[in-house]
């Protein structure tokens, strides 16, 4: 027969539970069972919308924390002031301290750090009363994760599902991703029925606007011959108008002219008349012309009648 090893009961069921892709926590590996703080402290369900960090990426904050200790408090919400909290923020810190087995639970139920010394450390802790859980997350996650594209989507599409009157732009502010990119995910969610669609959407500022612009009304295309005659008959009339500026133009050359010339014949008659006195002056003025230098019309031809 063939010898197959068998695990001790407690790491089996750590590696069934890794195999099975789902994170849980332990002391060391000498200890008998595994501790598990989601059963102490309950995960909001906002908290989810995060994937957790990879084995490798867990084991490397884990290192981190070992050698320097929690630098980042966790944080947890609640309703109301007198609800059970629920985490919001700090699941992958939990973890790496349950893997490192430095995370406990003190004799009130509240989570500790084991020190070297055995001594418990109650974990530093916000607690946040009221308010959108949705928001605390994104606003606790957006700036301190590069997710990927697909990533970036899934949060969209869990936003939109929660909120689908929220606009395209408001939702794109909220993740940090282009608005182009919340629009085709909307509209995949809305093809498949998962959202309704909306009418009016409430944008970053908190205003109703509708979910489409009003296109504008396209003015009706116009006849390129018909285009082509408006033109030609403005041409001509411009034509026209250039003609007739020429002919006045023309006109005013010729009336220009023929005033100079009155001016200079006016000149000669007032030269011709003193000539004419200075003539008569020196001839003595003799009187009209005689008679028979007047020149007299011609005598109307007599008709005789017939007899």
């Amino acid at each position: 027969m063939s010898y197959k090893p068998t695990l001790p009961p407690s790491q089996a069921a750590l590696a069934a539970k890794r195999r099975a892709g789902l994170r849980c926590e332990a002391f060391e590996a000498s200890q008998a069972a595994a501790f598990h703080w989601r059963d102490r402290l309950p995960v909001h369900s906002a908290a989810e919308a995060f994937p957790l960090l990879s084995e490798k990426g867990l084991k490397e904050l884990a290192g981190d924390i070992k050698r320097n200790g929690l630098q980042t408090s966790i944080v947890i919400w609640s309703p109301e002031a007198n609800a059970e909290p629920q985490l919001l923020d700090g699941r992958n810190r939990l973890d790496a301290l349950a893997l490192i087995g430095q995370l406990a639970v003190d004799e009130q139920g509240r989570l500790c750090i084991r020190k070297t010394d055995g001594t418990l450390e109650p974990i530093d802790q916000q607690h946040i009363v009221g308010g959108d859980p949705e928001k605390h997350v994104y606003s606790l996650n957006l700036h301190r994760r590069h997710l990927t594209p697909e990533q970036k989507r899934e949060l969209i599409a869990r936003l939109l599902k929660k909120t689908p009157e929220a606009s395209d732009r408001q939702i794109s502010k909220q993740i940090k991703a282009d608005n182009k990119t919340v629009a085709a995910v909307r509209s995949d969610l809305e093809r498949r029925e998962e959202i309704p669609h909306v009418e009016v959407r409430t944008d970053a500022k908190g205003r109703n606007q509708p979910a489409q612009k009003q296109k504008k009304t396209a003015k009706p295309k116009r006849n390129t011959s018909q285009d082509q005659r408006e033109l030609e008959k403005a041409q001509a009339h411009i034509a026209e108008i250039e003609a007739a500026c020429e002919q006045d133009k023309d006109l005013g050359e010729r009336l220009r002219a023929a005033e100079i010339k009155i001016v200079g014949l006016e000149s000669e008659i007032v030269e011709l008349r003193r000539e004419n006195a200075a003539l008569r002056q020196k001839l003595g003025d003799p009187g009209p012309f005689p008679e028979l230098l007047v020149r007299k019309p011609a005598a109307a031809p007599h008709v005789v009648a017939a007899s």
